[in-house]
């Protein structure tokens, strides 16, 4: 086992002990099952088809902000510290276009695991006849160190739908595939407190003034 599937496997280990387990989680079908619904947030999960090592977990909460006050949270990389889980930091490395880019993440790892490095490709769509936004983020390995090859691929889109009583729905979906078979166990410890937190932070940070007062015309239509 090389050394980025140990980290993998230490980082899957150690995040057990410091989260709670999803209620009811099931990884082996390919469509979305209920797994928890707590603090407002509703929880989701299933496999991946023709893939035994692939998971996919969906999150889905309200908040009383516009898609676009979201999308400014997202997307303001400094501030991911503040509701995203074990991040130290999140920065922006290259621009493809005002739509396009790559960003470096630094996870806040427990001692004695080295901060890990990660590398994603991200992409904004706005489609103004919905009003809905989406933000979708993967793993590029074009733009990744030696140290970070050989982990596990990542892909995930954040949404955010505006509804008719004006709140906006935001969902989050993440899609991981490792390079070795991780037991279910594992998965559901990890993610379980993980996303419940992360969207209940985020509900919390983008009610401040500095998100809440943008509207879908300062992102353009």
């Amino acid at each position: 086992m090389n050394k980025n599937l140990l980290l993998a496997t230490a980082v899957l280990i150690v995040s057990a002990t410091h989260t709670v387990q999803l209620q009811a989680t099931d990884f082996s079908k390919p469509t979305w099952t209920l797994s928890e619904e707590k603090n407002n947030v509703t929880v989701y999960t299933r496999g991946i088809a023709g893939n035994e090592n692939g998971r996919a977990i969906k999150a889905v909460t309200y908040v009383e902000q516009s898609p676009a006050s979201v999308l400014a949270l997202v997307v303001d990389y400094p501030a991911a510290p503040r509701w995203r889980r074990q991040i130290k930091s999140m920065e922006k490395i290259k621009v493809i276009d005002e739509n396009s880019w790559y960003i470096r993440t630094v996870s806040d790892l427990p001692w004695p695991l080295s901060d890990r490095v990660s590398t994603l490709k991200c992409h904004v769509e706005k489609f103004p006849e919905t009003q809905t936004i989406a933000y979708r983020f993967n793993t590029a390995p074009e733009m990744m160190s030696q140290d970070e090859m050989g982990g596990e691929s990542i892909e995930g889109v954040y949404e955010f739908a505006a509804m008719a009583d004006g709140s906006t729905r935001v969902t989050f979906e993440m899609f991981i595939v490792s390079p070795m078979k991780v037991p279910d166990w594992l998965i559901k410890s990890m993610m379980g407190a993980s996303f419940i937190d992360q969207m209940v932070l985020l509900r919390k940070v983008v009610a401040e003034p500095e998100y809440a007062k943008v509207g879908m015309a300062s992102f353009g239509s």
